[in-house]
């Protein structure tokens, strides 16, 4: 490798050039190589900002949880804070963030959250909650629920029957009419559904 990163590389560009490749070819063609090919640099360059795929996938799926987060401190300025707020302003935001990226959910459920600068946003919202007598255990377990089942959403939603599919499926059902009345439930308006489970989650 070089001693020195080529010039005007940032980690920003290759934070973009990833994402763009990703929804290219999806998370499980996406190399450092051709991330590279993308900048017009060698693949060692890469190797300046982040020291394998797997620390660029971090890198990338940091971005999508940015939005999220941000949401969330947002609601949080609010006083008192209001848990209910603040869970359903961050699993929305956490699911335009996947939605906007192809095997968005995918590379969340597997991916860490580095930035610390990021992660330190979170400190005062926590800390008002905590100062004003709520249970800050409850209040992460209750994101974090809504998190987990958030991306839980996203992936059925990313890895989604098609038409025909689901067609057949309601031929199959004809002999089974309990069976077909929970159809729109279960398969119906997407965001129809994510609404009714966060309002579950919360508590409405």
């Amino acid at each position: 490798m070089s001693s020195r990163a080529p010039k005007g590389l940032t980690l920003d560009r290759v934070i973009r050039a990833a994402t763009t490749e990703l929804n290219a070819v999806g998370l499980d063609a996406l190399s450092l190589r051709a991330v590279a090919r993308r900048l017009d640099v060698q693949a060692p360059a890469l190797y300046w900002y982040v020291k394998d795929k797997g620390e660029l996938l971090n890198a990338v799926g940091t971005e999508l949880w940015r939005p999220a987060i941000d949401a969330a401190v947002d609601a949080a300025a609010a006083r008192p804070v209001s848990s209910r707020a603040v869970t359903l302003a961050y699993a929305r935001a956490l699911r335009a963030a996947i939605s906007s990226c192809r095997d968005g959910a995918r590379l969340l459920g597997g991916t860490r959250l580095e930035d610390a600068g990021l992660l330190e946003s979170m400190e005062e919202p926590l800390a008002a909650w905590a100062v004003g007598g709520g249970d800050l255990d409850g209040f992460v377990t209750l994101i974090q629920t809504a998190q987990h089942a958030t991306i839980g959403f996203c992936l059925s939603e990313q890895l989604a029957a098609t038409p025909e599919e689901l067609e057949a499926r309601s031929a199959r059902l004809d002999s089974s009419p309990h069976v077909a009345a929970i159809g729109e439930p279960t398969i119906g308006p997407a965001d129809v559904r994510f609404e009714a489970m966060l309002h579950l989650i919360v508590g409405e």
